[in-house]
């Protein structure tokens, strides 16, 4: 397993169906070496920072072998970074990464924690009102990541697991659970168990549980 490439971006004005949108969503590709803090890389941005960024979404990372998929369900090439992701990778999908799992990424130890919910920036992303939409369908989220242990990380470098969690819930699962609550009721109570889970993700899982409870 590797990095593909990292990607960072700096929060600008876009103008989206007739209204001024701030984002970061476009990043460019970081050549060399970038620094990985507990809240993200140094030279990165987020608009939205309640739901980008943080301690518990410092690094969002997507499967290089979800671009293959989208290429084919879109009948076009995707650029690089066509999620908005700091680094993409190879090797290992959300169905390969449990909650709380560990990685090892340059310098970096990092663990994973959610999976991105998307918004409709991904829309504007992709010049698509109807994109939000097919990606919801889709479920192939990437996941967020906790930095555990900063450091230096870098395009090529190897994506290493360094402790498996045991927690039996994938990231695959969470995001399946949160966009179908109703098939995923039992997931749902194991998922707002899960230790290192943060407040805001359990509040958001325990209002879909109550709602697919009822």
């Amino acid at each position: 397993m590797k990095v593909l490439g990292v990607y960072t971006g700096k929060i600008k004005s876009y103008s989206w169906e007739g209204k001024a949108v701030e984002s970061a969503i476009f990043k460019e590709e970081v050549k060399g070496k970038v620094f990985l803090s507990t809240t993200g890389f140094v030279t990165d941005e987020q608009a939205e920072e309640k739901y980008h960024g943080g301690e518990y979404k410092a690094l969002y990372a997507y499967p290089g072998e979800y671009y293959a998929d989208w290429e084919n369900i879109l009948g076009r090439d995707l650029p690089a970074c066509a999620f908005g992701e700091n680094v993409t990778t190879q090797g290992i999908t959300d169905d390969d990464i449990e909650h709380g799992d560990t990685f090892a990424i340059g310098e970096a130890l990092i663990q994973a924690v959610d999976p991105r919910i998307p918004c409709f920036k991904l829309n504007m992303r992709h010049n698509d009102p109807q994109f939000l939409r097919l990606f919801t369908r889709e479920e192939k989220y990437g996941t967020y990541f906790k930095v555990v242990r900063e450091g230096y990380i870098q395009s090529g470098d190897a994506f290493t697991r360094a402790d498996k969690s045991g927690t039996g819930v994938y990231i695959r699962t969470m995001a399946a659970a949160f966009n179908r609550p109703k098939e995923h009721i039992n997931e749902l109570r194991a998922i707002i168990d899960l230790p290192g889970l943060p407040e805001q993700s359990i509040l958001n899982y325990k209002t879909l549980l109550k709602r697919a409870e009822k």
